[in-house]
């Protein structure tokens, strides 16, 4: 693979495979030790474990999510996760210096560095990021992106700035490096560039989610846990090897194979429907299957809030409700009842971080224990925060919250079916979902 930037040929790399792991790579355009070849190995699980590119040992978790490494410069990288995979710090320790990233929805702090307590470093918001300077100044930035999602430049859109001021450009290769240009500029603090995921300088690696991403050998470090879905392809390869067409949303399936599934979906529905005669929903499901079929065949198109609620459709039951009060709520009916991590999760790719929708247990989390259940197999539901607290509200207001030096009720189905009665009297649908 040969890659071209503004200076001309930059990189003539061959690849040795054993199976459908990259072994070695080497570089006949480098000099010296950077030719190569370099060697690659991975674990059991097929989770790269040294990067003989970047003299990098990673280490992994049971679920198979990269937890640290050793980096290059002599350092060492730890990556702290919740139970669901998400990244919530990063530490990195190097010469006696210990600094490092915290993760809080859409807030990412500074720790180490000679500061005591945790500094804001930016805050995410639906189309950009607000940076702090060294200063402790606040820049609002908008990203401006491609098709594919990626971050192509950076604007100071401040309010007290008057002409939006160009803080960085960007220009890709068709598998994630960076073009480099010296008429662009850059930003030290940003990032996010590549199809809009954040980049671990210690790593040369982008974090996707489900799997971290090496856009100079255009691999996964690790296989696709959905990868049996798409047979005939590596379970390491981006995009299906071909990232003008494709993209990736989370490090799975990409994306042309999410609408042929949704196609196959809707075309089937509306046959379906035709046959039982309901004429309203199968002309319902032949639009959404030529939405389907104009995303699979465009490259990048998507309409992100379609996609995202078709998802949520798929992978949760719907909601049915007839009530005035189940009507009037605005997203309960679109993304229907799941699992909460399976519910944020699509929040958050349909809308992006700091959305103000709420993930709401349908029976509130201080009751599993007494339950006898686990928190995860509560039902769930996607609500506006105003919603949230009305019906958080509601449950505190009939099984209240013990004070200090009184006794707790006990917990018991009874109580809690008793006290749902009538938190949901106006809506049936979500009563019934709790018996």
């Amino acid at each position: 693979m040969k890659r071209y930037g503004s200076s001309g040929l930059e990189n003539d790399l061959s690849f040795t495979h054993s199976g459908n792991r990259m072994t070695s790579l080497s570089d006949a355009h480098a000099t010296g030790s950077g030719a190569g070849p370099k060697t690659f190995t991975y674990d059991a699980n097929g989770n790269l474990t040294h990067d003989g590119r970047q003299d990098l040992d990673i280490r992994w978790n049971i679920f198979n999510l990269a937890s640290g490494a050793e980096t290059h410069d002599d350092g060492s990288l730890t990556l702290a996760r919740l139970s669901d995979g998400t990244l919530f710090a990063q530490q990195k320790v190097s010469g006696g210096n210990t600094t490092g990233k915290r993760y809080c929805g859409s807030f990412v702090f500074t720790t180490g560095a000679g500061n005591t307590t945790p500094q804001v470093e930016s805050v995410a918001w639906d189309e950009g990021r607000i940076f702090a300077d060294a200063a402790g100044n606040y820049h609002d930035c908008w990203f401006a992106g491609d098709h594919l999602g990626n971050v192509r430049s950076v604007l100071d859109i401040t309010p007290d700035v008057t002409v939006p001021i160009p803080l960085e450009q960007n220009d890709y290769l068709p598998f994630g490096t960076k073009i480099s240009n010296p008429l662009h500029v850059q930003m030290n603090t940003n990032r996010w560039r590549y199809a809009g995921k954040e980049e671990f300088p210690d790593l040369n690696q982008l974090d996707f989610g489900a799997r971290m991403y090496d856009p100079f050998m255009a691999r996964w470090t690790a296989v696709d846990p959905q990868g049996k879905k798409v047979p005939g392809f590596s379970t390491y390869a981006y995009c299906g090897d071909d990232p003008v067409f494709h993209k990736e949303l989370d490090g799975e399936v990409w994306d042309t194979f999410i609408d042929a599934g949704f196609l196959a979906y809707d075309v089937g529905s509306a046959i379906y429907q035709g046959i039982k005669g309901n004429r309203d929903a199968a002309k319902a499901s032949w639009k959404s299957a030529g939405a389907d079929f104009v995303f699979a065949i465009v490259p990048g198109a998507s309409v992100v809030m379609f996609k995202g609620v078709k998802a949520a459709h798929r992978v949760g039951e719907i909601v049915r409700g007839e009530s005035e009060a189940f009507k009037a709520l605005k997203y309960a009916g679109e993304f229907g009842v799941g699992r909460h991590s399976q519910l944020r999760k699509i929040v958050t790719d349909v809308f992006g971080t700091g959305s103000g929708l709420e993930v709401h247990h349908l029976i509130e989390r201080r009751f599993a224990k007494g339950l006898g259940i686990s928190e995860s197999s509560i039902p769930s539901v996607v609500l506006t925060k105003d919603e949230h607290r009305v019906f958080t509200n509601l449950w505190r207001e009939t099984i209240h919250y013990a004070k200090q030096g009184e006794e707790s009720v006990r917990i018991t189905k009874e109580i809690v079916l008793k006290a749902a009665e009538y938190v949901y009297k106006d809506y049936p649908e979500f009563y019934r979902i709790v018996k």
